[in-house]
């Protein structure tokens, strides 16, 4: 829900300006004012601002379309007066200036700002602008957290957009070319839904439209298949359309490997004119080879990032579960779909400098490119999240599975999980010569999913790494000795073996449902498995035990195994809650406690060894794509 600015917010005109007069009003934001102001026509107007009457800060300039121009000032900290002033300039390019005003703004909704915590290394300075932050919500979402805010390079609240939370997140949110910001809001994966929603700085809707009214728009345009979700990412093109990212559902009938029907959830892109209009479409079903599927179905391809190249025309797709980015023929909504080029691992490129598969990138997120690129010699930032990471040196695969890396443990004997890690990384694409070289990247701790990396203006790097998974990264820096880990297990096997052959009183065993009940409640699908270990290998007691036991006189010899262990059966407690217990206790050290979800926002200057500039510590949420941009309005620089 939106929160309106119930406090009384002054709003005063101060001292001498020239002949135009204007007025501040509260928004249903409490952080933004509504600045009118009387515009010739041929006009512009913008709005100067700041804590003092030096201002500092300025919005970007509106035509005069109306005899009064209204401009949402927005970028200023909770619980703090501003002065602001209205600057016309005309067509001549001359300037006037309105009186001074002062306004003050209000608060965020109480107990719901993000819980952060920011690092200013002395000596830098992090790089002008915003960081315009999108989080996912923590399980079960219990304190209800904002998911849509900006923060100044101070880490301070300055900007803020509530919404229906069972929308789900912003999938992402963006700004536009007229000072709106557009998103996806979807809160799944694989599941139906999403929605597009335009709204201006103050959060009032200006446009939406669902998965569903999409599909109707197909329908009238000729289409046959249906989209399933919006989701993950959406472009605005210079001429106004839109590139819609959605996924679709196709059946498949005895795949090489799947026998029967398999469903197969691949991706598709849809051109939406100003009067959303489909106007053209492509569909990975007809690109792309469905037997290549190195993260399994049914979610086989799972677009996260479309961008828009402008030096051609054409359209790049991240499929993170292809671990390729793609070039799609698109010429300005007249080219035919054509894969035109695919990057990454078994695609079309060679990575100079390395012999390696797992130079490359796997899983990404964010393809974008950077400040400058050409047809022919670009650079394309991305963050390589690992997941599936190719064999490395040890012959390892990173998992792909978040389960599988949130719970590291020390199996038999010192063995480990397998090294994984993430990477913001900038290669250098040669699209003539097919040829890929990474200029730049970073280990930071494995994130499974999201992620963002960027170049700033200023050329340092800036990274977002969504949930860095700090028990991967403590497990890697604290591996036990092999002698303690022999150690670890044997004492583990003693236990076992206590609780097998030990006697106990018959009193005593009703009591055993008792650690039996905390094992299933704690870990339930642990539990689970232990009841059913436990109850196999006592029916295997029970059966065994009642083999009649060999006489001395037809023993085989000094050491036969068979009538050893029959006897050593016949010992063993009964019943079977002392084997599952056992059972389960042996699985415990699988499990240690999950990590409270995080995200880590980060700049470091670009050389080598690189520098912290700026670091916020996200606690209760994991970021879905923090970006920086230059302010709260296109092409303006703060």
């Amino acid at each position: 829900m939106f929160v309106a600015a119930a406090l009384a917010l002054s709003v005063s005109s101060i001292g001498c300006g020239g002949s135009v007069s204007g007025s501040v009003n509260h928004t249903q934001n409490p952080l933004v004012a509504q600045y009118s102001v009387s515009v010739p026509a041929g006009s512009t107007a913008a709005v100067e601002f700041g804590p003092d009457t030096n201002y500092g800060f300025i919005t970007s300039a509106i035509p005069a379309t109306a005899p009064t121009v209204s401009v949402l000032v927005a970028g200023m900290k909770q619980n703090s007066t501003y002065h602001m002033r209205a600057v016309i300039t005309h067509a001549d390019g001359s300037k006037e200036f309105d009186n001074d005003h002062a306004f003050t703004t209000g608060v965020a909704p109480q107990g719901r700002t993000p819980i952060m915590a920011l690092t200013l290394p002395s000596g830098v300075s992090p790089t002008a602008g915003i960081e315009l932050v999108s989080l996912n919500p923590p399980p079960d979402n219990p304190e209800n957290f904002l998911r849509v805010v900006a923060l100044n390079p101070a880490g301070e609240l300055i900007w803020y957009y509530d919404f229906d939370q069972r929308l789900g997140t912003a999938q992402p949110i963006k700004l536009l070319r007229n000072g709106h910001f557009l998103m996806v809001l979807f809160g799944g994966t694989t599941g139906p839904g999403g929605l597009v929603r335009e709204i201006d700085l103050a959060g009032k809707t200006i446009h939406e439209f669902t998965v569903d009214q999409l599909n109707q728009w197909l329908t009238v345009a000729g289409y046959t298949w249906k989209a399933n979700a919006i989701h993950h990412d959406i472009e605005e093109l210079p001429n106004g359309h839109l590139l819609v990212l959605v996924n679709t559902r196709k059946q498949f009938t005895n795949l090489p490997g799947h026998r029967g029907v398999t469903n197969v959830l691949g991706d598709a892109v849809v051109d939406l004119d100003q009067n959303y209009k489909p106007v053209w479409s492509w569909s990975s079903f007809d690109h792309l080879d469905v037997n290549r599927h190195p993260m399994l179905f049914p979610d086989w391809t799972h677009a996260n990032t479309i961008a828009y190249s402008a030096d051609d025309g054409d359209i790049v797709l991240s499929l993170r579960n292809q671990s390729w980015i793609i070039k799609i023929d698109y010429a300005n909504g007249h080219g035919k779909g054509d894969v035109v080029w695919r990057l990454g691992y078994q695609g079309d490129f060679t990575l100079l400098g390395s012999t390696s598969p797992a130079d490359w990138f796997f899983a990404q997120h964010y393809a974008n490119f950077f400040y400058g690129q050409t047809s022919q010699q670009m650079r394309l930032a991305v963050f390589d999240n690992g997941n599936n990471r190719f064999p490395d040196f040890s012959g390892d695969i990173c998992p792909s599975n978040a389960d599988d890396v949130q719970y590291p443990w020390m199996a038999f004997f010192g063995h480990h999980v397998p090294d994984c890690y993430s990477r913001p990384a900038v290669f250098g694409v040669n699209e003539a010569e097919r040829t890929v070289r990474l200029l730049w990247s970073q280990i930071v701790p494995y994130s499974y999913w999201g992620g963002v990396t960027m170049e700033t203006p200023t050329s340092n790097m800036f990274f977002d790494i969504a949930n860095p998974s700090e028990q991967v990264l403590r497990i890697d820096k604290q591996k036990l000795p092999l002698a303690a880990a022999t150690l670890k297990e044997l004492a583990i096997l003693i236990v076992v073996l206590v609780v097998f052959f030990a006697p106990i009183p018959k009193t005593f065993l009703p009591l055993a449902i008792i650690p039996l009940v905390v094992i299933v409640a704690l870990f339930p699908r642990l539990g689970l498995l232990a009841v059913a270990i436990g109850l196999v290998i006592d029916a295997a007691v029970l059966v065994l035990a009642q083999e009649p036991a060999k006489p001395e006189s037809v023993r085989t010899g000094p050491w036969d195994f068979y009538g050893d262990m029959l006897a050593a059966l016949r010992r063993i407690n009964r019943p079977s809650f002392f084997a599952v217990i056992a059972i389960a206790f042996s699985f415990l050290p699988m499990f240690a406690p999950q990590e409270k979800l995080n995200a880590q926002v980060v700049e470091v200057t670009h050389q080598r060894p690189a520098q912290l500039v700026w670091q916020l510590d996200i606690s209760g949420q994991e970021s879905y794509r923090t970006v920086h941009l230059p302010s709260l309005y296109p092409d303006v620089q703060w």
